[in-house]
């Protein structure tokens, strides 16, 4: 079914080619059932589902959609629409982790879901964030549920890595590919909303519009940037014992275990940016650097720094990652770098 849309108003940063499928498939009536959305997180890929579904479900007699006025608009933008189903890890109760995957029952309950008439007599709609965390039980499920579509009915799987994603889904989805946007086209969408400082944060954004309008409309983010690479120097010269008092004023191990996994996973990733930059400054490619307010200070620092070193601790903090993948304590994530660094 058409949906009778004059002009969009979607207001994405990036992604021409993936927004202009999706508003040509509105246009003319061709949605399809299903949709991975593919790419490195942060990259946007989940507000332009949103869009979207808004879209989709927008039942204003404007010109211009979504609305953000009519009654799904404004339950969509408080995210209790009857008709839209969002699906991602759990945190598991006992030990107050993010579970390492999306488990079947989940998928059992929006099969349900979506099999049921509409609530408001328009399309449902089921997205799946991480859909590539899917474990082998749930992801069979999905299969099912993707072979025996219901009418008017939407699902969109939103992954980082698509390969992780059997094939058998795949080949029944329409796959978007999303990647990093240019800093030129971040800069001009924060300078069109009046942001300010939009070089360094569009820089540090390093393609991924999500992060810069995080940085954006969070100060403390910024402070906390800050802070965490005046932490990296810190640690890298001070000793063994002197680095385990550095930990325990930075992080509460007692506290909740996904709020220390966030933290820590901010700060690694923050030490995989200034490693970067200090990478660029060693091999004079200083005009490459990310952080430019921090220059004078990685040129000074690059002196304790050779390639050798550099390269040991990218190796290190991205075995990290893996770490977090497997969903290992946060806590011995950061002492295993602390003791190897």
């Amino acid at each position: 079914m058409k949906v009778d849309s004059g002009q969009f108003d979607w207001q994405i940063c990036g992604h021409d080619r993936a927004v202009n499928f999706l508003q040509s498939t509105i246009k003319t009536g061709r949605i399809s059932q299903a949709y991975v959305f593919a790419g490195p997180a942060n990259l946007g890929k989940y507000t332009v589902a949103e869009r979207f579904i808004a879209t989709l479900l927008c039942q204003a007699k404007t010109d211009v959609k979504p609305c953000g006025q009519c009654f799904h608009c404004q339950q969509l933008a408080h995210g209790v629409h009857p008709d839209v189903y969002r699906l991602t890890r759990l945190v598991d109760e006992k030990t107050g982790k993010l579970r390492k995957k999306i488990i079947i029952d989940q998928v059992r309950d929006l099969k349900n879901r979506l099999s049921q008439a509409s609530m408001l007599n328009d399309y449902k709609v089921g997205i799946i964030d991480k859909a590539d965390e899917l474990n082998t039980s749930a992801a069979n499920a999905l299969l099912k549920l993707l072979e025996e579509p219901t009418p008017r009915t939407v699902i969109i799987l939103i992954a980082d890595d698509a390969s992780r994603l059997p094939a058998t889904i795949l080949s029944r989805c329409q796959q978007i590919n999303f990647f990093p946007v240019a800093t030129r086209l971040i800069e001009a969408f924060l300078t069109d909303r009046g942001v300010t400082e939009v070089r360094r944060v569009a820089r540090l954004a390093y393609g991924r519009p999500g992060i810069a309008w995080s940085l954006v409309a969070n100060q403390e983010q910024l402070d906390d940037h800050n802070t965490n690479i005046s932490n990296f120097f810190l640690f890298a010269k001070a000793d063994l014992s002197q680095r385990f008092r550095l930990v325990d004023k930075l992080i509460n191990f007692s506290g909740n275990e996904v709020f220390n996994s966030q933290l820590i996973g901010k700060i690694i990733n923050d030490w995989q940016l200034v490693l970067r930059d200090l990478l660029l400054v060693a091999s004079g490619n200083e005009y490459l650097v990310a952080d430019i307010e921090q220059l004078d200070n990685l040129k000074q620092q690059s002196k304790n720094f050779d390639f050798f070193k550099i390269n040991k601790l990218v190796k290190l903090i991205n075995q990290a990652g893996i770490y977090f993948d497997y969903n290992i304590s946060s806590r011995l994530i950061l002492e295993n770098i602390i003791i190897n660094l």
